[in-house]
């Protein structure tokens, strides 16, 4: 009943009915109590599964890594479901902590995880993301390489992995060989993360127009981490475009609905630096030193 009613607010705040902090507020308790009561130990850890992404859709990033290491804490192992559950809480986590500047902490973790799973793809995913945080483009190549050569021998191409691949050789300076990559990718079958990818990596080889092309709609953002995570996007294209003043409203945007977007606060604070508003610029940055959890020593 907790869980439906959690759910209820959801499509509340989906609907545009309540702002989805406040929906947030009402699903808290109810959460909280859905764990307090349940005793099957395989739905308690979905709860909580659904309870992190909950807040990290919502912008809440130091809640949503509060509650993922609640669950690791004291998570049960006594089946092989249940240890996957406690690798997976961990892997978010972790990936959580990587982008938040922690990326060199994260990869003995993710290294002896992908050892131990190497046909788990998402969690070789996260790892490539985590070594290249780290400014281990190398290493992140071959993790990438390796999931997707035995993607390939079961004619399984994925997206995820092609983009990837591409950014690596984009971060050593081999935009022949990103564009190869990407030339094999599937625009019409990417999910919203994944046009986001494509539209920063056109951008990155000053191919604007097509950036453009590449964003998804809108509509197609419901949550604020998404809508975030376009905003940021956007404003990339402004000031790819010129249009900085345009750049820092889309960049103001992505912080007010997600103010661990760290990526978006330096570029801020570099843009307002330039645009010789060097107060606000140290305000931007001293803003993300008092944040929960603060930036890390590792912010590539």
């Amino acid at each position: 009943a907790y869980m439906a009613e959690a759910f209820v607010w959801h499509q509340k705040a989906l609907k545009g009915e309540v702002p989805f902090d406040a929906s947030l507020e009402q699903q808290v308790p109810l959460f909280e109590k859905a764990l307090k009561l349940e005793e099957d130990l395989s739905v308690r850890a979905r709860i909580n599964r659904r309870y992190r992404n909950r807040s990290l859709d919502y912008g809440y990033v130091a809640k949503a890594v509060e509650i993922g290491e609640r669950y690791v804490e004291d998570a049960p192992t006594i089946s092989t479901y249940l240890r996957d559950r406690k690798d997976e809480a961990m892997a978010f986590v972790k990936s959580i902590y990587s982008k938040l500047g922690y990326a060199g902490e994260a990869i003995p973790f993710f290294e002896n995880l992908v050892q131990q799973k190497p046909q788990h793809f998402g969690f070789r995913l996260m790892y490539a993301d985590v070594l290249l945080q780290a400014g281990k483009p190398n290493e992140a190549m071959n993790i990438l390489k390796e999931g997707h050569k035995i993607l390939s021998a079961a004619n399984d191409e994925r997206p995820a992995y092609l983009l990837r691949i591409a950014k690596v050789y984009l971060k050593k300076d081999d935009a022949e060989a990103a564009k190869k990559w990407l030339n094999e990718v599937d625009a019409e079958q990417l999910s919203f993360q994944q046009k986001l990818m494509l539209a920063e990596l056109y951008l990155t080889m000053s191919e604007t127009e097509k950036a453009v092309a590449a964003l998804p709609e809108p509509s197609d953002a419901e949550v604020p981490n998404e809508k975030a995570a376009l905003s940021y996007v956007k404003a990339m294209v402004q000031e790819a475009k010129g249009n900085l003043d345009k750049a820092v409203k889309e960049y103001d945007s992505t912080l007010a609905l997600n103010p661990y977007h760290l990526k978006a606060r330096a570029r801020l604070a570099e843009l307002l630096q330039k645009l010789g508003e060097s107060d606000e610029a140290q305000q931007v940055r001293q803003q993300g030193e008092s944040l929960a959890i603060p930036p890390g020593p590792d912010l590539g």
